[in-house]
């Protein structure tokens, strides 16, 4: 994801049955809860989460996932949306 500080590198896992598990080099980042609806393909998802690492800022996340491949957008603060994107790993 490109930040105002550069390109930042999250590890999310969604798992089957809804629930969401989000890190950054390591460290665990709490995701409250996530939304998901049906789409075309695929599926919906967005959530919201507070960030304290590499510095604190609330993020919300509003994402298509079709099969192997995740796109969307994630909103930082006052900040424009910045294109997100993910695969599938494993």
């Amino acid at each position: 994801m490109p930040t105002p500080v550069g390109r930042l590198r999250f590890e999310v896992r969604i798992g089957d049955d809804g629930s969401v598990e989000a890190s950054y080099h390591g460290r665990r980042i709490p995701v409250p809860e996530m939304r998901t609806t049906p789409e075309g393909d695929g599926l919906r998802v967005g959530w919201t989460q507070q960030l304290t690492f590499p510095f604190p800022v609330g993020i919300t996340v509003d994402a298509l996932v079709v099969g192997d491949r995740l796109t969307g957008t994630a909103t930082a603060g006052g900040f424009p949306p910045v294109q997100l994107e993910g695969h599938r790993v494993g």
